[in-house]
C-alpha cells in the first residue's frame, strides 16, 4: 500500500525548513558553548601556566639566595680560619702567663707555700716561697722544669729559718725560671 500524503507540499517544506533551522540553531548553540568552553579552558590554562612560571621563578630566586648564603657561610668560615691563623701567628711567640702560673700552682706540693710570683724584664719568672724541707724545694724545681714555656729552672737562694726567729721553721727559697718566649 501506498502512503497517502494529504498535507500540502508547501507545509511539508515549511516544516522541513523549521526542523533544519532548529537543528542549525541547536548545532550553532552547541558550537558557541564549545567555543566559550575552549576560550575559558585556554584562559585557565594560561593563568595556570603563569602561576607555574611564577612559582618556578620564585623557586629559582630562593635557590640563588640559598646558594649565595652558602657562599657567605664559606666566606665566613674562610674569614674565621684566616683570623684564627693570624691569632695563632701572633700568639706563637708570646707567653700565656696565666697558663704558666696555673700550671705552677697545680704542680706545687701541698707543703709548699708560695709568697710571690714575679716576672722580671729579661724574661725570668721569680718564685719565692716557704717549704718544710729542701726535698720539697727540689721536687718543685723538677716539676717547674717540665712546663712547656720554661727553658731553664735554677735555685736563686735557699735559707733555713729557725723557729726561734720565725713563726714556723723551714726553708725560705727563691726559684728562678727562664721563659722561652717573649
Amino acid at each position: 500500500m501506498h502512503k497517502l500524503n494529504l498535507i500540502p507540499k508547501e507545509v511539508l517544506i515549511n516544516q522541513s525548513k523549521k526542523k533544519r533551522r532548529l537543528c542549525c540553531v541547536i548545532i550553532m548553540g552547541i558550537i558557541v558553548i564549545l567555543l566559550i568552553y575552549f576560550i575559558l579552558f585556554i584562559g585557565n590554562m594560561k593563568t595556570s601556566f603563569k602561576r607555574e612560571i611564577e612559582n618556578v621563578s620564585q623557586d629559582i630566586a630562593d635557590l640563588k639566595w640559598k646558594m649565595k648564603s652558602q657562599d657567605n657561610y664559606e666566606l665566613i668560615l674562610q674569614d674565621f680560619k684566616k683570623r684564627n691563623n693570624i691569632y695563632k701567628n701572633i700568639t706563637k711567640n708570646k707567653i700565656n702567663y696565666s697558663q704558666i702560673l696555673k700550671q705552677i700552682m697545680d704542680l706545687k706540693p701541698e707543703n709548699i707555700t708560695i709568697f710571690s710570683l714575679e716576672v722580671n724584664a729579661p724574661n725570668y719568672l721569680v718564685i719565692e716561697g716557704h717549704a718544710p724541707d729542701n726535698r720539697h724545694v727540689a721536687r718543685i724545681i723538677e716539676k717547674i722544669g717540665i712546663i712547656e714555656d720554661i727553658a731553664d729552672v735554677s735555685l736563686g737562694f735557699i735559707c733555713y729559718l729557725d723557729a726561734k726567729n720565725e713563726i714556723v721553721s723551714g726553708y725560705h727559697f727563691e726559684i728562678i725560671a727562664k721563659l722561652t718566649k717573649d
